[in-house]
């Protein structure tokens, strides 16, 4: 007979509090998501009021003043975040301050937003429930896709760069179940490792008719055959007559086979950078874009409702509601200052430290000068998560003297040359790239001799890795370039 027993099982789980939800979601936002969303928060609550041209801290000092000598409970609320814990010299004082409009407007210039895509897939990741190790592979995928929206990269070797280069040990089949969950998330397609699984992908998540079947069919089996045209076969396998033929040709066509390109209602946004790099003398000074600096204040007029409201007595049932009313206007009003605090400590942080390293690409506006730069590498001099890095870097633009460039060019892998020094693979291609240009049209370099030549340079590239990157860089075959007189 079994018997009944009581067992006491420790657990670890870790949750996220709304407030730090709201500070993920602040910091992958860009300049004009982020300028959208302090507009919206000063719509929605009267207690928050912009000041363009008015300190901050005498509003803020009088909102500590009156709140700690009344005791009314409405402290500021601290994220756990590590960048609280930092200590901040006198220099970066300017990256708050004030900035100069008029700079501001001549420095920047417009430019198409391409990079939003991958900032939008690990703002869904965020929302599905995953373990910490589908988020970790999930977000190394994401930034693995390429710019049309294709996962080009194998399995194995994303196994092994996460072993290798990020130190987090994972196996093939943990890679493809999450693969399978980046997969599903938005644009339909995006992710795919070849055109058939892409169009294949966009034609399960459409309901369900026997012309969709059937295009699914030809898409699965008859892949070949199709973009060969030959069509004959098709109708024959199938037993599909002309017409039917026919409205199945105009779902598959209407398919998007690149869906990491963006739209053509989206071609129209712009967007301008969230940082700005400047060599002054021979230092690199950093600031941020002033539109990430709102200058935002607490009403006074709130404040003082609140404090008379408080000072009588006797309260009716309206009284005291209105006191709750004000008294969560004013909190949400603080907690926001204090969101967007959290956020531009931390965007200096990381984008300072992204500086630093790429001090001489910076400089120089040399590709070649950029130094193999991982998220874990930022995260380990700085002692943020991983995906701490990620967000703030996904979606954002520093502005330079040699034009706006996406922060993610900035990072990139590295090889190890012949000197036992690590090489960027940016470095690598820009080598391949100008091999390829001043080449013979006639008689042009195949995979192996670029192997060869990048070898004698001091770069111990294998071939398939050369191909890649050729592959990456646009540049088509040996025969394909290849030019008779």
């Amino acid at each position: 007979m079994a018997k009944n027993s009581i067992r006491q099982v420790q657990k670890l789980q870790q949750k996220l509090s709304q407030q730090n939800i709201q500070l993920f979601k602040m910091m992958e936002m860009n300049m004009l998501q982020f300028d959208e969303k302090v507009k919206e928060e000063l719509d929605i609550n009267p207690a928050l009021e912009d000041l363009e041209h008015t300190s901050l801290n005498n509003k803020t000092l009088s909102l500590d003043q009156h709140f700690s000598s009344n005791n009314s409970g409405l402290n500021s609320t601290s994220l756990n975040n590590s960048s609280s814990n930092l200590d901040y010299t006198k220099d970066s004082q300017k990256y708050y301050g004030e900035a100069n409009t008029n700079e501001d407007q001549e420095f920047f210039i417009p430019i198409k937003d391409n990079e939003s895509l991958l900032g939008n897939l690990n703002n869904q990741l965020t929302y599905i429930d995953l373990t910490d190790e589908q988020r970790v592979i999930g977000e190394f995928i994401i930034g693995s896709i390429d710019d049309d929206g294709y996962l080009r990269r194998t399995i194995d070797s994303i196994v092994d760069d996460l072993s290798f280069r990020q130190n987090y040990y994972t196996t093939a089949q943990a890679v493809e179940e999450v693969l399978e969950i980046v997969q599903d998330l938005d644009p339909a397609g995006i992710g795919a490792r070849n055109m058939q699984e892409c169009l294949t992908i966009q034609l399960k998540r459409k309901k369900f008719t026997k012309t969709v079947n059937f295009a699914l069919n030809i898409v699965t089996d008859f892949f070949e055959d199709y973009t060969k045209k030959n069509y004959d076969r098709i109708l024959r396998k199938l037993k599909i007559n002309d017409e039917d033929f026919t409205e199945v040709k105009k779902i598959i066509q209407n398919l998007n086979p690149s869906p990491g390109f963006t739209s053509e209602e989206s071609l129209g946004k712009f967007i301008v950078p969230d940082f700005f790099v400047y060599r002054n003398e021979n230092k690199l000074e950093l600031e941020l874009h002033s539109y990430n600096k709102p200058n935002l204040v607490i009403s006074q007029d709130f404040v003082d409702m609140l404090l008379k409201i408080k000072a009588e007595k006797k309260k009716t049932k309206s009284e005291q509601e209105a006191q709750e009313y004000v008294a969560d206007k004013i909190n949400k009003a603080n907690q926001f200052i204090t969101l967007i605090k959290e956020r531009q400590e931390t965007m200096v942080i990381i984008m300072k430290t992204i500086m630093n390293m790429q001090k001489e690409f910076f400089q120089t506006g040399e590709e070649s000068e950029l130094k193999p730069m991982t998220l874990k590498n930022i995260a380990e001099i700085i002692h943020f998560d991983i995906s701490t890095v990620s967000r703030v870097t996904s979606n954002k633009y520093v502005q330079t003297e040699f034009g706006i460039i996406s922060l993610k060019f900035l990072f990139s892998e590295g090889l190890m040359g012949s000197d036992g020094e690590e090489v960027s693979n940016r470095k690598i291609m820009k080598t391949i790239k100008d091999l390829v240009e001043v080449e013979n049209i006639q008689n042009p370099y195949s995979d192996e001799e670029l192997t060869l030549l990048l070898e004698k340079m001091g770069y111990l590239v294998a071939r398939r890795t050369v191909a890649k990157y050729r592959e990456n860089l646009k540049i088509p075959a040996k025969h394909h370039r290849k030019q008779t007189n």
